[in-house]
Order: structure tokens, then C-alpha cells, then sequence
């Protein structure tokens, strides 16, 4: 999740009732991605974000009622679906907004457009120490080893919320077990060896190598997760 503060240090926070999108704004429609000339008109609060907490997010979030920007990559992704389930989770009315792609909403964040965004720990973490995101929590079940000092966002305000990105090997489901057992094996060396485990811990990475079942477990998870955010969302195939 991130958002930005007058003393150019910003937030990174990082992953269900009905969606708001801001009282008396325009919604943003699955086809019109955000952009910096639609967004100078739209009431927000001052780009020095008044909250250093996901409390204090929420607080004021409550007080200001569809008056938050929230930055995400775009309609559908996973950046929307996870700000979705947490606004939904914590009862605040906020106006979602798809930029397009990731990086667009996250210089929108640093830039004060836009107050808060979901996004990946890599893609914010050089961010966050050079002084121009704050992080406020992290969206796993538990607090990571990467960032120990941060709070779950569970434990920030949020109970039940878990939103991880992950990066995980498939294959078709007829492969060969002796196939399997290989690339699952070259996968577990390569992310335990430690010029690989540093190079992914430098970028904000949590290295892990999960057994197949356990990797299935969170699929399902997300599946039902992201399958409520999108009901909530109201989103359609185009």
C-alpha cells in the first residue's frame, strides 16, 4: 500500500459489501484508464497524506467519505482486486482508480495524485528507502522477514485480509512425475542458493519454496478471494 506525505517519505502497503467509488465523483469505467489531465479536477485530500498507520488511513477515510484516491494498474488487476477487498473489508467508501499499468499509478502515488496504492514489495521497496514511500503494512499472513518491523495488515486494522503476490511454476497436469519431481527439485536449489536468495531479498522478495500442495492451497485461496472482489467490484468481460 503506498501513498505520499509532505516530508517526502511516502507509504507502501502491500494482498467484501458493496464497492464505493466516491460520493458525487465520477467512476472511472473499465475502458478509460486514469490519467494526470482527468485527475487535477477531482477532490482528494492534500498531497501530503495525513496518515502514517492503517488506522489512521481508515480513520480518515471514515471521515472523508469517497474523497481518497486509490491507485491501482488497471481495472481487474490484481493491484484493484486487492484494494477492493480491503476497502470492502474495512467499510470505507474510497474513489478506485485505473491508471494504466503499475507504474503509472505508483508515480501517481509519489507524484500526491492519487493517496494510496496495493502494490508488489519489489516494485516499491527502492522507493521506500530512498525516502519517497512510506511502508505501512504488508498484506501476508504474517509479518515478513523482508520488512519484520511492519505489521500485517491484520494486525494494522483489517482482520482476516491477506493479499500476497507470488510467483509459482505449472505445468499441464499430464506432466510426468519424474518431470515433475526434477523441476521441482532444480527450483528449490536455485532459490536456496545464496546469490540468488540475496539478489530476490535485495528487491523486496521473500524467497520460499513451497511444496505442490501448498502452492494449490493458495491458489484456491486467491481464486475465492478475487472471485468475491470482482462480484463486489461489479466487474464484467468485456
Amino acid at each position: 500500500m503506498s501513498t505520499r506525505n509532505g516530508s517526502a517519505e511516502r507509504k507502501a502497503q502491500s494482498d467484501s459489501g458493496i464497492q464505493s467509488l466516491g460520493r458525487g465523483l465520477p467512476r472511472p469505467g473499465r475502458n478509460s484508464p486514469h490519467n494526470e489531465e482527468e485527475s487535477c479536477g477531482r477532490p482528494g485530500p492534500s498531497s501530503a497524506a495525513p496518515f502514517k498507520t492503517v488506522h489512521e488511513l481508515i480513520d480518515y477515510a471514515k471521515a472523508h467519505p469517497g474523497k481518497l484516491n486509490w491507485a491501482n494498474a488497471g481495472s481487474g488487476f490484481q493491484s484493484h482486486l486487492a484494494g477492493v477487498l480491503l476497502t470492502h473489508m474495512a467499510g470505507i467508501d474510497v474513489l478506485h482508480v485505473p491508471y494504466k499499468g503499475a507504474g503509472a499509478s505508483l508515480s501517481a502515488v509519489i507524484a500526491g495524485e492519487s493517496q494510496v496504492t496495493i502494490v508488489p514489495a519489489p516494485s516499491v521497496m527502492g522507493h521506500v528507502r530512498a525516502g519517497l514511500l512510506r511502508a505501512l503494512a504488508m498484506g501476508g499472513e504474517k509479518r515478513s522477514p523482508i520488512a519484520p518491523e511492519l505489521p500485517t495488515i491484520m494486525e494494522a486494522g483489517v482482520p482476516g485480509y491477506i493479499s500476497t503476490g507470488w510467483a509459482g511454476f505449472l505445468v499441464p497436469s499430464k506432466t510426468p512425475a519424474a518431470i515433475r519431481n526434477k523441476l521441482y527439485d532444480t527450483v528449490v536449489q536455485a532459490v536456496k542458493d545464496p546469490q540468488t536468495n540475496a539478489a530476490l531479498v535485495r528487491l523486496g522478495a521473500e524467497p520460499m519454496a513451497s511444496m505442490p500442495a501448498e502452492l494449490a492451497a493458495v491458489i484456491k485461496r486467491d481464486w475465492k478471494a478475487f472471485g468475491d472482489a470482482i462480484r463486489v467490484a461489479g466487474i464484467k468481460p468485456d
